[in-house]
């Protein structure tokens, strides 16, 4: 593992692993939906709808959590 990941501050390294997550989630659920639907008709609905803020909030969650998560883990393992 990258020895830079190792010895930055936890919380740096919580923001940088959440937002990866939270990048390559977001990635793969534009295109699982682009391909479901085949337009981007998604987007407007969730505007219309208001759930994109619901869906923002969950993100973020889902990435402070997995950022936490992978973060403890990096840690203790460099201890050894």
């Amino acid at each position: 593992m990258n020895r830079k990941i190792h010895h930055a501050p936890f919380y740096k390294m919580v923001i940088r692993l959440g937002f990866v997550f939270v990048l390559v989630v977001g990635i793969i659920q534009f295109f699982y939906n682009l391909f479901s639907t085949g337009s981007l008709a998604f987007f407007t609905r969730a505007f219309r709808e208001g759930t994109w803020l619901q869906s923002l909030i969950y993100y973020l969650i889902i990435g402070i959590v997995y950022g936490v998560t992978m973060g403890l883990i990096i840690k203790n393992n460099n201890r050894r």
